[in-house]
């Protein structure tokens, strides 16, 4: 092999750091079956998919790509090697090399990062965000995509996601979300800064279509998206600086 394939791809946003004294400048947040489609069995399982099991991190690099409105690459960053990925939780936290982060900012001119917003109410306007497969191409295309909808509440353990007690946002939209945006954002309606850059509010990170098992709740949200919510993905945010505050004291020592 010469050649790295494409294993997996999904969408992904930027966070910045809450600790300034960092190396990094930017959080990439991304789903973790996206990344480590090794780790996720149940999304990827091994009658269809048997010589995945003997796939690991250090058969696999991940890159960050811009795309055109036509869904062609205007741009593609490397990331470190080093990839965050949560224990229990499907999502995963990458770095673009310092090369990159001055190559990305001299390219936009307004970076699109992401505040996360803990806590939300029900009948909140959401704009799910991401990228979408086009069908009847060479694979390559990726459109984006924006699904409008509004915040939902259940009772999370019962009826829709009985398996995790992750916090969880649910979206209720009039189309459905496509294979491809999982790892995109799920924003409030968006403002702008005085210099003109967006400001960009997330209640959370896409992660699935579902389908909730009671009947009633069927025909009431036939399109239904579960998001993890902002709280959880700032929590594992602090856990990845910590980690690599402690490296780079570490690596200042030496």
């Amino acid at each position: 092999m010469r050649e790295f394939e494409s294993l997996s791809r999904g969408s992904c946003f930027l966070v910045r750091p809450q600790q300034k004294s960092l190396s990094v400048r930017f959080h990439v947040v991304a789903p973790g079956h996206v990344t480590h489609p090794f780790k996720f069995p149940t999304i990827y399982p091994d009658s269809a998919f048997p010589w995945l099991k003997f796939v690991t991190s250090t058969h696999v690099r991940n890159a960050m790509q811009i795309r055109k409105s036509s869904g062609e690459t205007e741009e593609e960053f490397s990331l470190r090697g080093k990839v965050f990925l949560h224990p229990q939780l499907d999502l995963s936290v990458l770095h673009l090399t310092t090369n990159e982060e001055d190559r990305l900012l001299s390219i936009l001119e307004h970076l699109p990062l992401v505040s996360l917003l803990e806590g939300t109410s029900p009948h909140k306007d959401t704009n799910l965000v991401g990228h979408i497969f086009q069908p009847h191409t060479n694979g390559d295309l990726l459109l984006p995509k924006t699904v409008r909808g509004q915040v939902v509440e259940f009772e999370a353990g019962k009826k829709l996601f009985p398996q995790s007690t992750a916090e969880r946002i649910f979206i209720a939209s009039e189309e459905p979300t496509e294979e491809g945006m999982c790892g995109g954002p799920a924003l409030l309606q968006q403002s702008d800064n005085s210099d003109g850059s967006p400001i960009l509010h997330a209640l959370g990170l896409i992660e699935a279509k579902i389908q909730p098992k009671a009947k009633e709740l069927q025909k009431e949200f036939p399109n239904l998206t579960v998001c993890l919510s902002a709280k959880e993905i700032s929590n594992f945010l602090k856990v990845v600086e910590k980690s690599l505050a402690a490296e780079q004291i570490i690596s200042d020592w030496r």
